[in-house]
């Protein structure tokens, strides 16, 4: 009985000060303005979500799961400044990523492809409808004798099974090919991409037990008391997860 499943424990860190935006290479748009963040013990953190607690959900559930099927993502917690303050996305900051990671995408100097594959299938399967080549990051990697990066996911701030009052009417009212990533990372995953490298059986291997517990620990996190909202929440992530092989052959481009 998944009504007996704990919810999932997600860190909360304590903020000290807000230290405005955060730097963006010139090309780059946002649709959420993250500003940088130090923690009490001076780490660094992009934040965001302190106006719509809808973000934070979106962001929390976004990288539970990217870590579920192994998607690299940075450390992550509930940011809050004090006991009173709305909480926030807090993003560990990676000191040494590229942030502007194109050039890299352009000459194939990525060192896992199917990383892609699996990360379309993840914004698939969470109706996330925002993934461009800015919410990327790259880590260099050590053993390369290319210069190859491995790529980091971040932003899942749009996924419309979260975002969304009604996600069983909403999202199938949303355009197709609505979950392609956009632009220069959409042209290349054309090529790169393909739903035998997505590991279907990563996301249908996930249990109704898993979902209970990430959602549910999300909600306790930023102190959300709504049962309806993280039902239905939950009840979309299902079935979405149930018919997601139909979905991909749907949205692959």
């Amino acid at each position: 009985m998944v009504a007996t499943v704990p919810n999932l424990i997600i860190p909360e860190v304590a903020l000290s000060s807000n230290a405005g935006p955060m730097e963006r290479p010139a090309n780059i748009v946002y649709s959420t303005n993250p500003h940088l963040a130090l923690a009490e013990d001076g780490s660094k953190y992009c934040v965001k979500g302190a106006e719509d607690v809808g973000i934070v959900l979106a962001e929390l559930l976004g990288h539970v799961f990217a870590g579920i099927v192994q998607i690299p993502v940075p450390d992550y917690a509930v940011g809050r400044f004090d006991d009173a303050s709305a909480p926030v996305f807090a993003s560990s900051v990676l000191e040494n990523a590229v942030r502007d990671v194109e050039p890299w995408v352009k000459l194939n100097r990525v060192s896992d492809t199917g990383l892609l594959s699996r990360l379309i299938a993840l914004d698939i399967w969470l109706a996330n409808n925002d993934r461009n080549i800015g919410n990327l990051l790259g880590r260099p990697e050590a053993t390369s004798n290319n210069g190859s990066i491995e790529l980091v996911a971040i932003d899942f701030e749009k996924a419309a099974t979260v975002r969304k009052t009604a996600p069983t009417i909403e999202i199938p009212a949303m355009p197709p090919k609505s979950f392609w990533p956009r632009g220069t990372l959409g042209t290349y995953c054309r090529t790169r991409a393909s739903i035998a490298k997505a590991g279907l059986s990563r996301f249908t291997g996930i249990s109704d037990g898993q979902i209970h517990s990430a959602v549910g620990g999300a909600f306790a996190a930023v102190r959300m008391d709504n049962p309806e909202k993280m039902d239905t929440v939950r009840a979309i992530l299902r079935k979405r997860r149930d018919n997601l092989e139909s979905l991909l052959q749907a949205e692959w481009n």
